[in-house]
């Protein structure tokens, strides 16, 4: 059940991601937007393709970067029951509530900081859908 709300998270985040340039800085931090104009490098051109970001793992990222949020709330007190009635009264379709819920009945259920708890449902969405696509890299 865990797999199956990372993959829809992710899926969900990789639709709203859309088709953005990404560029590499000279720090070696990857953005939307060029760093700076005399030392910017496209990394979506003239790179090998082991090299450029996928969109799954930006997905994934996203996902990480929710449950990261969901656990930094937990730390500092939100309830469970608190996040849970806050994710059902956004206005957004029934689909991404029930992730959103799954996801925050899911880092409640966690273990650790909030940097690990992110980490860990970062991996295992990437190991999920690797899994769920085989022969893709």
């Amino acid at each position: 059940m865990t797999l199956r709300l990372l993959f829809l998270l992710a899926s969900m985040s990789l639709a709203a991601a859309g088709q953005a340039a990404i560029y590499k800085c000279p720090n070696g931090q990857f953005q939307d937007k060029p760093c700076d104009k005399a030392a910017t490098e496209d990394s979506s051109k003239g790179r090998p393709e082991a090299t450029k970001l996928r969109s799954s793992d930006e997905a994934c990222v996203a996902v990480g970067k929710e449950a990261g949020r969901i656990a930094k709330a937990r730390s500092e007190g939100s309830s469970m029951s608190k996040m849970l009635a806050d994710a059902e009264a956004q206005d957004v379709p029934y689909a991404r509530k029930q992730t959103q819920k799954k996801l925050i009945t899911e880092v409640f259920n966690a273990q650790g900081t909030p940097t690990q708890i992110a980490s860990r449902i970062e991996s295992e969405c990437v190991k999920s859908r690797k899994q769920s696509a085989p022969g893709k890299p």
